[in-house]
């Protein structure tokens, strides 16, 4: 279950006339909220364009970790580290159902993010997944991380790297596709209609996830609809047929095989 931090807003404020950018918005995500969470040792998870030097020793300072993508071509001076370096290896190898599937690592611990300049030490890990009867590589990637990196802990640090498709994919594809039409323009109003909507958005799908995990009348009605657009669906058609005092009987109502029950 995913469940949205704050979210920083991306968009120039007016007489600016640099473009803002993701890496800017973290910055002020890190400034603004991670005092929220720095009691829960998050480890941030985020693509290529968020491992530079800056961005990852404020969230060192923050108290928090990171996991970022690794694309050799955008960081020719760490590849060229690790590419000559003796790196750490360990290979698994598992049944999936279907074939043998070889899970092989290789990672370097204290490599500097970059060279001639304030810099500082980050650990790589690469990580390949492949076919053992085809002997065909399915998959590969990369990351960099604050993290020390183990054979003990290798495969776990690419497992929580990998995750951050399922958080896109459970998050943004959900909020744009799956009931909250995230993906509408609401308008930008006279001020922050736009970021308004948008927030109340992330602040909606907050709360049907709190309520996903801990309310169990909750739960019980979402199951006996399914899918979530079509449970936000017979939501709005449920309202409609009796005043309820409160949403546990709200939801007890749509659960119910008897709507008379």
């Amino acid at each position: 279950m995913v469940l949205p931090v704050m979210g920083e807003m991306i968009g120039n404020e007016d007489g600016e006339e640099q473009q803002d950018c993701q890496r800017n918005a973290m910055k002020r995500w890190l400034s603004t909220h991670s005092e929220e969470y720095t009691w829960l040792k998050p480890t941030l998870l985020g693509d290529d364009v968020f491992w530079n030097y800056p961005i990852c020793k404020e969230i060192t300072e923050h108290g928090m970790s990171f996991i970022f993508t690794c694309k050799e071509e955008t960081h020719p001076w760490l590849s060229e580290i690790v590419k000559y370096a003796y790196l750490e290896a360990k290979t698994m190898r598992e049944w999936n159902g279907r074939h043998h599937v070889v899970y092989r690592y290789r990672w370097l611990n204290g490599v500097d993010i970059r060279d001639n300049r304030e810099t500082m030490a980050v650990n790589y890990v690469y990580m390949e997944i492949a076919h053992e009867e085809k002997k065909k590589i399915t998959y590969k990637h990369s990351w960099i991380t604050n993290k020390e990196v183990t054979e003990e802990n290798v495969a776990l640090i690419a497992k929580c790297g990998r995750a951050r498709w399922k958080i896109e994919n459970e998050h943004t594809n959900v909020l744009k596709n799956h009931g909250y039409h995230l993906e509408h323009n609401f308008g930008h109003g006279e001020d922050h209609a736009s970021e308004m909507f948008c927030l109340l958005n992330l602040l909606g799908f907050l709360y049907h996830g709190i309520l996903g995990l801990a309310d169990e009348a909750y739960q019980r009605a979402w199951a006996s609809v399914g899918q979530r657009t079509e449970f936000f669906n017979y939501l709005r058609v449920a309202m409609r047929y009796a005043l309820h005092e409160s949403w546990e009987s709200f939801f007890v109502f749509v659960s119910a095989e008897d709507p008379d029950g």
